[in-house]
């Protein structure tokens, strides 16, 4: 199947379509050529679904790291770019994908296992990260690259253990089921060593290393958390109104808010000690003390009024 569409110089293979070169072309000798065929390759290369806009050219890292900036990939049996992000999408440790045979028709396929930014300009190659930076995983934010860390206090490292995984999802089922774990951090990204690291406390922050991953879970209709005991904006003492719920873990805390009409937020204790206990506020609850054994998570929920009894 010929798609006409009038490409100075450029062959493009899509699924199913070759575009044919323009009969139209620019004098010999001049840079006009490159100048066409990459401006129509940027206009033409489709988009995906969880993919950031495709780069021209071979997959490059940002520093070379050593390698020429390929990083570690694997390859792919493909015929189109389509089938090469599926290849991609179906991969775990895929970060990013390259693509070549734009121009020449000759299809081949690399799964990266890292972040690739960057990208030669070659018109026959096309290079998509995965968004923002790793893998989508349900239950949990977008990754933050590098080794997860505190905001602030104890090197920044915080309260861990460790699992024995393959790979970044198997990170996250591991983080799943742990009661206790608010953040994972992977790495292995590109060295191919994988380690697992399950955090007792959200780890807003990065080292921005190449080689590792930080994700932070998302208890559904809570905001993000707030590290410290709940505290009101003003007033009564900062602590307002709240009942107790006997409970082993902040899932069973923000269960138990779940189910009370007049929960608007929760305080879970236990972060650092391991002495687990959860209070649930019934009024919005926007500020905290900052102690690293609590947690504040206020509700998401639009049908709850404040009761002022």
């Amino acid at each position: 199947m010929v798609c006409a569409l009038g490409l100075p110089l450029v062959r493009v293979a899509l699924a199913g379509c070759v575009v044919a070169s323009s009969s139209v072309q620019p004098d010999a000798g001049s840079d006009e050529t490159d100048e066409i065929s990459m401006l129509q390759l940027l206009k033409l290369h489709p988009d995906f679904s969880g993919y950031g806009p495709g780069n021209v050219g071979a997959c490059r890292t940002a520093d070379g790291d050593g390698d020429g900036g390929m990083g570690m990939y694997s390859g792919a049996n493909v015929d189109n770019v389509e089938q090469c992000a599926s290849a991609c999408d179906a991969s775990p440790t895929c970060f990013a994908f390259e693509f070549t045979g734009v121009n020449t028709g000759i299809a081949s396929c690399e799964l990266h296992r890292q972040p690739m930014p960057a990208a030669t300009g070659h018109p026959n190659g096309w290079c998509y990260n995965k968004r923002p930076g790793g893998p989508y995983l349900e239950g949990f934010d977008a990754a933050r690259v590098g080794a997860c860390r505190r905001a602030n206090g104890d090197g920044g490292v915080g309260m861990f253990s460790t699992a024995n995984v393959d790979n970044v999802a198997q990170c996250a089922l591991a983080c799943d089921a742990s009661p206790t774990c608010l953040a994972f951090e992977f790495t292995g990204v590109n060295t191919g060593i994988n380690g697992c690291e399950l955090h007792r406390q959200p780890m807003p922050a990065a080292t921005g290393h190449p080689n590792g991953l930080c994700y932070n879970r998302i208890l559904a209709g809570f905001g993000y958390p707030n590290v410290g005991a709940c505290r009101t904006a003003d007033g009564d003492g900062g602590i307002g109104m709240f009942s107790s719920a006997d409970v082993d873990n902040v899932a069973q805390c923000a269960t138990a808010c779940d189910a009370s009409s007049t929960c608007f937020a929760f305080e879970f204790t236990g972060v650092t000690t391991g002495i687990a206990s959860c209070e649930l506020h019934r009024q919005p609850m926007p500020a905290v003390s900052g102690h690293p054994n609590g947690l504040c998570y206020n509700s998401l929920k639009e049908d709850l009024v404040t009761n002022t009894d």
